[in-house]
Parts: structure tokens; C-alpha cells; sequence
């Protein structure tokens, strides 16, 4: 199985978007934040030409880059349409043990984009890498990583293909 993660795009300031009275989960990407991350999706798309599945956090941000990220696909003429799932254990603060078990019972995918946050995103990466808990990189908002496990993995043992910063990507495009 091949890991995309990806972290998601710019989203509004939260200070300023909690006075609309919204809770944090409803935080929309800014206008800069989408016209980059369609960018950062093509260059994904370049990089890593098949794509099954994306599974995005349930908050808002995440979900808006999730389905740029699978437009970006179906832009570049995909045979069939990327599916759009949420996860709710992509959601800030869940458990790092939970996201692997939903990543394990993905045994009929053979490249799935994970759309999240920070720290849980790089925390899953040390676990697929080391089988430890801890970050061992950092994902900008927009970046992404590329990590190939065995489909039954558990944790570690993963390999890290490439992780590049959102400009990075961008140029690819």
C-alpha cells in the first residue's frame, strides 16, 4: 500500500474566524490557500499518477483540499472518478492507533491520499517508519509525503519515498 499524506491547505486565521461565532471545524481554506493547493494537487497528480481513494479529516479545510486533490485526478483524464471519504480519525487530536487500524482495513486500495493535520499526520509517518509514536518530520500546510507499507502493516517497516514542501510541489505542476 502506498500512503499520501497531506496536509491540509491554508485555512482562514483561527482567531479571527472564531469571532464569526463558527466552531473551528467549520474554518474554510483562504482564497490563497485553494489557488495554491490546486497548484499542489497537480503536482501531486504528476508525482504519484494513480490515485484510489482520499480520505480527509471532517473539518472543512481538510475536506476542501481533499477534493481539490481529487479533481486535480479527474483533470488529468483518470479513467474512473478518485472517491471522497471522510475520516473521522483523521480529525485533530484522535488516536494515532485508530488511524492505522482504518488504514489497515483498506486492503482492496493500493494508493490512498490521507488529508489531515498537524501533528497527527507526521505522528502516523513515525509510526509507519519506526513503529514509535512520535513526529519524525513536519508537514507544511499543503505539503505532502509519500510512504509504502505492506498492506497488512501495523506500523513500521514503511519506507519514505519523497516528502516535499508545498512550493516544491507547486513547481511540479
Amino acid at each position: 500500500m502506498r500512503l499520501l499524506l497531506i496536509r491540509h491547505a491554508i485555512a482562514e486565521d483561527r482567531a479571527r474566524f472564531a469571532k464569526s461565532g463558527h466552531t473551528d471545524d467549520l474554518r474554510p481554506l483562504t482564497v490563497e490557500g485553494r489557488k495554491k493547493m490546486r497548484k499542489i494537487a497537480e503536482g501531486i497528480a504528476r508525482l504519484v499518477p494513480k490515485l484510489d481513494l482520499v480520505a480527509t479529516s471532517t473539518l472543512v479545510r481538510a475536506v476542501e483540499t481533499g477534493q481539490m486533490v481529487a479533481r486535480a485526478y479527474e483533470s488529468t483524464g483518470a479513467k474512473s472518478k478518485v472517491k471522497v471519504v471522510e475520516a473521522a480519525e483523521l480529525a485533530p487530536g484522535g488516536a494515532t492507533g485508530k488511524l492505522l487500524a482504518w488504514v489497515t482495513r483498506q486492503k482492496a486500495v493500493q494508493t490512498v491520499a490521507l488529508v489531515g493535520h498537524e501533528p497527527e499526520l507526521s505522528t502516523l509517518a513515525g509510526v509507519m517508519l519506526t513503529g514509535d509514536e512520535r513526529s519524525l518530520l513536519v508537514l507544511k500546510k499543503g505539503g505532502a509525503c509519500l510512504i509504502e507499507t505492506d498492506a497488512g502493516a501495523t506500523g513500521k517497516g514503511g519506507k519514505l519515498c519523497w516528502l516535499l514542501t508545498p512550493r516544491q510541489l507547486r513547481n511540479m505542476a
